[in-house]
């Protein structure tokens, strides 16, 4: 069995942006009087920061155990726990989001974040790149993919490859 946890400097980077993001928009609209808009302005971009502030507490409670029958997270709010067996798995799809285009064509950008999300009898379950381990539990979900049968598309696919690990076989590349 392997335990996962999100990476603790990448939480404290997003917390210390929550915070700032709080203040910026929260403290001025205690401070000062704002006209409705300005205030509407200030509200929404207060509550988009504590969102994100509650997101990231939520992530540095997150534990993600993975063993030879399945994967389960483990965490606060409403999806609690979440447990998939691999031989239930009914979906998979890992995206790349990248925070700029890449200069001189297609690919991955340096600059971006992955996201594997699986479906099975159990729930849903999210997982982002700045997860411990992430690679292992990605070719981990892409084995059980494989032993299911499950087709996926294209860009999950593409995105397996760019972290080495073959989709037909579903072992990693060589170094």
């Amino acid at each position: 069995m392997s335990l996962h946890r999100y990476d603790r400097g990448a939480l404290r980077r997003d917390a210390a942006r929550g915070l700032v993001g709080l203040a910026l928009t929260g403290g001025p609209l205690l401070a000062v009087p704002a006209a409705p808009v300005a205030a509407a302005l200030l509200g929404g971009g207060c509550a988009l920061f504590a969102l994100f502030a509650l997101r990231t507490a939520r992530r540095s409670l997150t534990r993600v155990e993975m063993d030879a029958d399945g994967i389960a997270l483990s965490s606060w709010g409403p999806a609690g726990r979440v447990r998939l067996t691999w031989a239930g798995l009914a979906g998979m799809k890992l995206g790349y989001y990248a925070m700029r285009r890449r200069e001189g064509g297609p690919g991955i950008a340096p600059a971006g974040w992955m996201q594997l999300r699986l479906r099975g009898e159990g729930g849903r379950m999210r997982l982002e790149s700045t997860l411990e381990g992430f690679d292992a539990v990605v070719a981990g979900a892409a084995d059980a993919a494989r032993r299911a049968g499950l087709a996926l598309d294209p860009m999950t696919r593409a995105n397996l490859l760019a972290l080495g690990i073959r989709v037909d076989e579903t072992t990693r590349a060589p170094a």
